[in-house]
């Protein structure tokens, strides 16, 4: 089924689908505004939209192909035109593909906005995302190498088993991870909450090791400027992590729960600009394994919302200068530009620090309180704050830290989850 021409069409789907086709559904040009109480478009084999100009509002997915017998069958393929999605459930749901290659797209769904059963690609186009779960959900593969994509709200903002990011410019606000890699969720809630109650019990120590590691997960980021503003994690992978390029701002949790940065299986750096901030109880670092240095700082007083983070080196150069929105009680910046046996000055709030790079990582102060441990690549360089603005040591080896916290007493109702995430 093809459309096409310069008219204006109608339609009304009070009963269920607004357009339905039984093999494939193509939108070359012509303007459509159609409502429906299902599905607006629907097409079993493919959903191609080459052009034109769509407004839907469906009470479930807004486009849907669900051909899940063919491999090559099934998806959803916009390569232009300009469309406006409310939806039900879902904006754009595919079995096996959705591909954006161009166009204006505007969703607000109260599920995922797009989502595909394996694999999503935006390599341009223009696209805006509000939604009560998934920004963007790929089972499998989620591949951006161009475009811009705004995620206005959202409970996960890019989300799928590997997240490659190689350009493009990405905002993400979310209420839970701003980008994600993660299986795919059991339809056994009680297995959702076994694999949950594993994870936690096993956390990922001091030195690296960890249980819950997802087969074939990661996410890589080689190009591109991401922006995340993150209640929960800022990016969370439950495999590998990997920054090889690109720059990079996350605004992480101001709670302690969650942190800027967390993986489960390796975490590296070799390339790109990074700042992440946020609190201090689960904040991570990249491997020491990592072939790129860091600064890492943990402020001994929380740093106000609105506060401007600036890094130079000792001949005034400004590495970064960047204002955050958020409270924060920890940063982490990584550059090429960061040279071992140079001083780099950073500026946060009323916080003067200084910070020597001799090794990977480079780290000033420690996290206070008893609430979580401190979970980075691990080691520290030298630091000491300039002169004149008083000192903090933070030199508290790892051991009396750990120490520290194995004398505490746990209040009643507080309980250890033991490796197999039973209550010890």
């Amino acid at each position: 089924m093809v459309f096409e021409g310069n008219g204006m069409l109608t339609v009304s789907g009070n009963y269920m689908n607004g357009i339905r086709g039984k093999d494939s559904l193509t939108i070359n040009s012509g303007t459509y505004v159609i409502e429906a109480a299902e599905y607006g478009m629907k097409g079993k084999d493919a959903v191609e939209v080459n052009g034109g100009e769509i407004t839907i509002t469906s009470g479930s997915d807004g486009i849907q192909s669900n051909n899940d017998t063919e491999e090559d069958k099934g998806y959803v393929r916009i390569t232009g035109g300009t469309m406006t999605i409310t939806a039900g459930k879902k904006g754009i749901l595919a079995e096996t593909l959705v591909e954006v290659t161009g166009g204006v797209i505007d969703i607000d769904a109260q599920d995922d906005s797009i989502h595909s059963g394996k694999d999503v690609r935006i390599t341009t186009g223009q696209l805006t995302l509000s939604t009560g779960d998934d920004a963007v959900h790929g089972d499998n593969l989620v591949e951006v190498s161009g475009g811009t994509i705004t995620v206005e709200q959202s409970s996960e903002g890019v989300e799928g088993l590997c997240v490659e990011i190689t350009e493009g410019t990405i905002r993400i606000n979310s209420e839970d991870d701003g980008i994600n890699a993660a299986g795919k969720k059991d339809e056994n809630p009680a297995a959702d909450t076994l694999a949950f109650e594993n994870s936690f019990g096993n956390r990922r120590g001091q030195d690296g090791g960890s249980f819950g590691v997802t087969e074939g997960a990661y996410i890589r980021i080689s190009g591109g400027d991401v922006k995340i503003n993150a209640s929960g994690d800022g990016i969370d992978s439950n495999g590998d992590l990997y920054l090889e390029g690109g720059t990079v701002l996350v605004e992480g949790p101001a709670g302690g729960g969650d942190g800027a940065l967390d993986y489960d299986g390796e975490g590296s750096i070799s390339g790109g600009t990074i700042l992440a901030v946020g609190s201090a109880g689960m904040f991570r670092t990249f491997s020491e394994e990592s072939s790129q240095s860091m600064l890492v700082v943990y402020f001994d007083e929380i740093q106000a919302a609105g506060s401007t983070i600036s890094v130079k080196d000792g001949q005034g150069n400004q590495l970064t200068e960047t204002k955050v929105s958020k409270t924060f009680e920890a940063l982490l910046f990584s550059s090429p530009e960061l040279k071992t046996g140079e001083i780099y000055y950073i500026e946060a709030g009323d916080q003067d620090i200084q910070v020597a790079v001799n090794s990977i990582l480079n780290q000033y102060g420690g996290p206070s309180g008893s609430g979580f441990g401190r979970m980075p690549g691990g080691g520290a360089g030298d630091f000491e704050k300039k002169p004149g603005a008083g000192n903090i040591s933070g030199k508290a080896s790892v051991v009396e830290i750990q120490e520290a916290l194995l004398a505490e007493t746990l209040p009643e109702g507080i309980h250890i989850l033991g490796s197999r995430g039973n209550v010890e």
